[in-house]
C-alpha cells in the first residue's frame, strides 16, 4: 500500500521527529472543559483503525488504552494532547461534536502519521462517528494528482462550519517540501469526504 512505501522512503532522511511535532498545530473553535461533557479524551480507549493495522506486528492494539495522553511499548507509541482535542458544531447542527487528533510511529523514528478520529458528544456518552488518517488523505490527493506524493503527519487542523480542512506538504525532499496542499473535508450525513480538489500551492514561489 502506497503509505507503507512511504515509511521507507522517510526512514531515510534526517529531519527530526521534534522537528516534525512542533509542526502540528491545531485551531480550536471552543474551549471546553471535561467537566462540561464528563469526557477525558487524555484518558479513554480509541478504537484505533489505521495506526493499529500500520503497527499491529509492533504491538499496537485495535483498542489503544490511552492514558494521560499517551499509550507506548518499547517499540511504538499513540499520543493525544491536549491541544489536539477540539470541540466544534462539525456536523452543521447544533450538536457538539469532539474532533481527536492521535499520532502514532516508531520510538526512534522521524516521521509519525496522524488518525482523525470524530465523536458526537451525547449525554455524557461519545459515540464515533467517523475517521480521517493518512491512508484516506494519500488517497483522494493522488486521485487529483497521480505524478505526486503528499509527506506524512499534517501541519495544521482548522474548522470552518461544516468544514474541516488539513495542511500537508508534498513533493521534494522531506526536509524542504516543495508544495503546501490544502485537503477541505465536509460531512454528508454519514462521513467526511473531500468537497473539492485539494489546492496546491508552491511553497517559494518565484
Amino acid at each position: 500500500m502506497r503509505y507503507l512505501l512511504i515509511v521507507i522512503v522517510l526512514a531515510v532522511t534526517v529531519t527530526s521527529y521534534a522537528q516534525d511535532q512542533n509542526k502540528r498545530k491545531t485551531s480550536q473553535s471552543k474551549n471546553l472543559s471535561k467537566t462540561q461533557y464528563g469526557v477525558d479524551f487524555l484518558n479513554y480507549n480509541y478504537e484505533s483503525s489505521f495506526c493499529s493495522q500500520v503497527y499491529r506486528k509492533d504491538g499496537l492494539p485495535k483498542i489503544v488504552k490511552v492514558r494521560n495522553g499517551d499509550f507506548a511499548n518499547n517499540r511504538v507509541y499513540f499520543s493525544i494532547s491536549k491541544d489536539d482535542i477540539i470541540y466544534s458544531g462539525i456536523r452543521g447542527d447544533k450538536r457538539d461534536t469532539a474532533l481527536v487528533t492521535a499520532s502514532c510511529g516508531y520510538n526512534t523514528a522521524n516521521y509519525y502519521f496522524i488518525e482523525i478520529f470524530f465523536f458526537e458528544l451525547k449525554n455524557n456518552r461519545p459515540r464515533l462517528l467517523a475517521r480521517l488518517d493518512e491512508s484516506i488523505f494519500d488517497r483522494d490527493y493522488t486521485r487529483c494528482y497521480p505524478k505526486s506524493h503528499l509527506w506524512t503527519a499534517v501541519k495544521k487542523i482548522t474548522i470552518d462550519q461544516d468544514k474541516v480542512r488539513i495542511e500537508k506538504s508534498a513533493d521534494g525532499p522531506h526536509c524542504c517540501p516543495l508544495y503546501d496542499v490544502t485537503l477541505e473535508y465536509q460531512w454528508n450525513g454519514k462521513q467526511f469526504s473531500l468537497s473539492h480538489k485539494p489546492e496546491k500551492r508552491l511553497k517559494n514561489p518565484r
